[in-house]
């Protein structure tokens, strides 16, 4: 199959070949008709036997050319990525939604606390690193009401208000114990709904921006938008979990790999209860409030819907590598975290790597070849391959190696490497969902709960296909980003985003690429707005983009966080000293939600 296949294309390259030579050789014929009577090109076809055998056999040469050279595309592809963007090809570990249970009192998960299972054979022990930080309390939802008629809204609102308003979630949440709301810390909830589910609540409730009450036995007062957060698209620049070094190109390629295979990552949203709480409450209520109608039954929603003390943790942990010992013999060296369970960790990225001797003293410190650093004589680089493991329960898996450079003519000799990496259990977490394995996990923090719940997940991990031909599709976006989507014809931006969006798609995620086949045109135009920059008012140039959807495509809802993701996606191209606003259509809904204007988070132009 794979021979005919090269036949085939090999065929095609040389009747174009045989086609380019004969027109060439009538165009040469009419500019110098002596030369070509000579040697028998003054006709479509020579009567010269030799002639054209001369000229079938250069086509066939070139024919060859041509077919070495557009099979070589995929590998300088991914040659190229691993230079440019090394961080794209590393794979996306596997993702979990954990629940803190019997929080004795208000604290914090700081970014960067682990989750670990304990052992159970064959799986070794998982180690999760906490996404964002997380403030916990021990409250809970006694009681949610829906209304969509004769509601009666706090008395704080305007007539006009209650006037637009048409449905409403009422959460009715009170504090256990003796224990009171903190008005220091931002109250978060996980909406614990299928995506679909919870693409609708947004849509429906967040479709510009929330309207939400806050009452309590005193007052009842409306929270400003900027205390109203959707918590799985803000970026903390402090966050290197995900992200080691560089997050201004490569933080729209994460968002979309974190979307296509774990968007349960985007059901946070968080409230900053500071304005309306005095630290001595024990009850409250919060009104979500919107001006459409129910979207989905409003039986959807109950108390378990929306959940407290929830936790997004990622497999990947920073580890120290097995030293490894140099030898004239070898130009690159396999990077192992445990030579003596290879197969319970993958090395996903280094974060330093130093020279030693053999005493042990520190002689330098090696810089990645990426950084094309002047001043540095000592560098490395990584290569990553794609391997199938031996270990049953663990197939395919990806092997780091590392090729060093450095003088060889000083006195004292580099004789050991040192490395600090990031980790992950390969595949091993996915094992504990697919089995349903029963497995204890303990948080690492001083926070004193009771125990933690898997709400969702271990996801499967992702392996990027950087040496797949949508590796040039890769390339192109990364480095021309906006100006490369956008063009003038709304059906090819369209078009090029989804050939984009086709990379996270995982095989056989049927629902992912019917979701990247919907979308269907993309209009954009540049306005002049004032915003805020550092808080002082300021005139941009920025774009409104009108993103336009076939929910015929893909009628199962999930059409706003779609558009949420795209539009953190497009904010991240575009420059920092600009600002983007989309808003996005449906054949269903027209106008589904515009989002306020977003600050670009690209570089500097």
């Amino acid at each position: 199959m794979v021979i005919e296949m090269k036949a085939s294309l090999l065929l095609s390259f040389y009747k174009k070949e045989l086609e380019y030579l004969i027109e060439l050789g009538n165009d040469f014929s009419k500019t110098y008709p002596d030369i070509a009577s000579r040697i028998g090109l003054d006709k479509s076809s020579s009567s010269d036997p030799y002639v054209e055998h001369l000229i079938e056999s250069v086509a066939f040469l070139t024919s060859r050319i041509q077919y070495k050279i557009d099979a070589a595309y995929p590998r300088l592809a991914a040659q190229l990525i691993e230079t440019m963007f090394p961080q794209v090809g590393q794979p996306l570990p596997s993702s979990c939604i954990f629940q803190l249970k019997g929080v004795e009192q208000n604290g914090v998960v700081e970014v960067g606390s682990e989750l670990i299972s304990m052992e159970k054979p064959p799986i070794p022990a998982c180690r999760f690193t906490v996404y964002d930080t997380q403030n916990l309390n021990n409250a809970k939802i006694h009681q949610i009401e829906t209304l969509d008629s004769n509601i009666a809204f706090p008395a704080c609102l305007s007539a006009l208000d209650k006037k637009k308003q048409k449905t409403a979630i009422i959460l009715k949440i009170s504090v256990e114990d003796d224990d009171f709301f903190s008005a220091e810390k931002p109250v978060s909830f996980y909406v614990d709904m299928k995506p679909s589910c919870a693409s609708l609540f947004y849509q429906q409730f967040w479709s510009s921006k929330p309207f939400i009450v806050v009452s309590t036995k005193q007052k009842a007062q409306k929270l400003h938008a900027k205390y109203c957060q959707l918590d799985g698209f803000v970026f903390d620049s402090k966050n290197d979990i995900i992200k080691d070094n560089d997050r201004l190109s490569l933080e729209s390629y994460r968002f979309g790999c974190e979307y296509f295979h774990f968007p349960q990552k985007f059901q946070f949203f968080s409230l900053d209860l500071s304005s309306t709480l005095t630290g001595n409450e024990q009850e409250i209520e919060v009104w979500i409030l919107s001006e459409s109608e129910w979207l989905q039954p409003k039986e959807e929603y109950s108390t378990n819907c929306f959940k407290f003390n929830c936790i997004y943790a990622v497999n990947r942990f920073s580890r120290r590598i097995d030293r490894i010992n140099l030898t004239s013999s070898k130009t690159e060296y396999p990077l192992y975290a445990d030579k003596v369970a290879p197969s319970a960790f993958e090395v996903l990225s280094v974060k330093s790597v130093n020279g030693f001797d053999y005493g042990n003293e520190r002689l330098n410190e090696f810089t990645p070849t990426t950084t094309l650093s002047p001043h540095s004589e000592y560098m490395y680089e990584l290569i990553r391959n794609t391997t199938m493991s031996n270990d049953p329960y663990v197939s395919e898996t990806t092997e780091m190696f590392i090729s060093l450079a450095f003088p060889v003519d000083e006195d004292k000799q580099v004789k050991q490497v040192a490395l600090e990496g990031v980790c992950s259990n390969r595949r091993w977490p996915e094992l504990i969902r697919e089995g349903n394995i029963n497995v204890d996990w303990r948080l690492e923090s001083e926070v004193r709960i009771s125990g933690v719940k898997a709400l969702v997940g271990p996801s499967n991990s992702y392996y990027p296909p950087i040496d797949e031909q949508a590796s040039w599709s890769l390339i192109q976006n990364i480095a021309n980003q906006l100006t490369y989507i956008l063009c003038d014809d709304p059906k090819q931006s369209a078009k090029r985003l989804r050939q984009y969006l086709s990379v996270f798609v995982p095989q056989g995620g049927v629902r992912q690429k019917q979701l990247c086949n919907s979308i269907d045109a993309i209009y954009h135009q540049d306005i002049v707005r004032k915003v805020s920059c550092s808080g002082i008012p300021t005139i941009a140039r920025g774009l409104h983009i009108d993103l336009h959807i076939n929910d015929e495509a893909y009628p199962h809802g999930e059409t706003w966080l779609l558009g949420a993701v795209i539009e953190r996606m497009l904010a991240c191209w575009m420059p920092v000293n600009s600002f983007i606003e989309l808003t996005l259509h449906s054949k269903k809904y027209d106008v589904i939600a515009t989002w306020p204007i977003q600050n670009g988070l690209g570089k500097l132009l």
